[in-house]
């Protein structure tokens, strides 16, 4: 037999993997990870065959059949335990930091927070069709959800580093309110000439009811400005409810905004791998080398609510947590990390290790 082929190259989706869109354009899959993967082999004489147990591509695993204890095998099975063990290590992390068992929303927001794509997986996603979705509005990024989700889930969530620092909230919003974050982008972090990232991650959990055509009891959704005050964003909010609600938005805003002094209202504009439906979203702007942000500047991550439908629990707040990660491309050393725990009063991932991490390619 001739040498096996693998049948895709590092990082792209395995022949048995499967994509599209979840229910109410919900992400499917959220994250990726190996599963193992085909390979092709030529038989002299004869023809291509599909080898579905190469040892260099399967994935180790139990074996309960014989008296080995462990055997190969591939599938997207095998991707799940990669996801899992993840969840509990980050579990185990926020545990010892909290002094108490960290929340499903804290954890799936921070597993979303740190997901990323390979150059790989960015290359296969761009540049791939899908003959089964026909739909009007099909950019590209789009796609590459539907491929890869998040993408697979770095390490680096597990502690702050000298050049990606990862803050975290949880809160309870009750629906028709709203919270705003107002968090200082450090000057540093905005003048450095290298690509660079704000990453902002939303994860709840609402009362479902499985006799709705709407599954979900209640959404929440995030959005991202700088730049913005109270009257204008009062504004902003009152265009989507009824005019018979704009006194209320003034009693809301006094009551639950987070930080009250704010400026010049402007859509933070420059967001790729957005997910604005599903109850763990995230936002992703890339600053990229060479263009410099404005010193002295804020975000404002807004975070809205409202019923799907009435229910018993509607007057109970939503709980929700919050992710928001600052992260560049450098070994520069810009002190990320004390800029930030000195002007944000949201907590920090972990810890801080004194070495940087080399970014895990998958």
């Amino acid at each position: 037999m001739s040498n096996p082929l693998s049948a895709g190259q590092k990082d792209f989706p395995s022949v048995f993997t499967r994509i599209g869109k979840g229910v109410n354009k919900s992400v499917k899959p959220d994250f990726v990870d190996y599963g193992g993967n085909f390979s092709l082999r030529q038989i002299t004489g004869g023809y291509n065959r599909w080898h579905k147990l190469d040892q260099n591509l399967m994935e180790p695993t139990l074996n309960h059949t014989t008296e080995k204890y462990f055997k190969g095998f591939c599938g997207t099975s095998f991707s799940a335990p990669h996801v899992t063990h993840m969840a509990a290590r980050l579990e185990r992390a926020l545990e010892k930091q909290l002094g108490q068992k960290p929340s499903a929303n804290l954890i799936r927001a921070m597993l979303a927070n740190s997901a990323k794509c390979s150059a790989e997986m960015e290359a296969w996603g761009m540049d791939s069709t899908d003959a089964y979705y026909t739909g009007k509005d099909n950019p590209k990024r789009e796609r590459l959800m539907r491929l890869y989700g998040y993408g697979k889930i770095s390490d680096q969530l597990l502690a702050s580093t000298d050049n990606s620092v990862t803050l975290f909230a949880e809160d309870k919003l009750p629906l028709r309110d709203f919270h705003l974050y107002k968090i200082p982008v450090p000057q540093k972090f905005a003048k450095i000439k290298v690509d660079k990232s704000i990453t902002v991650s939303l994860a709840y959990d609402p009362v479902t009811r499985m006799s709705r055509k709407e599954y979900l009891a209640n959404n929440l959704w995030i959005e991202i400005f700088r730049r913005i005050d109270e009257e204008s964003l009062i504004k902003y909010k009152a265009k989507k409810r009824p005019v018979s609600t704009q006194k209320k938005i003034s009693r809301i805003f006094q009551v639950n905004i987070k930080q009250i002094f704010i400026q010049d209202m402007m859509l933070f504009k420059n967001l790729h791998y957005s997910k604005d439906v599903g109850t763990n979203q995230r936002k992703v702007a890339l600053i990229f080398c060479g263009k410099i942000m404005i010193t002295h500047i804020y975000i404002y991550i807004l975070i809205s609510g409202k019923e799907r439908f009435k229910y018993a629990q509607q007057e109970q707040p939503q709980p929700y947590a919050l992710c928001v990660t600052f992260s560049y491309e450098s070994e520069e050393n810009i002190d990320l990390y004390n800029q930030l725990r000195n002007n944000v009063k949201l907590k920090e991932s972990t810890r801080v290790q004194t070495k940087v991490q080399t970014k895990v390619r998958v």
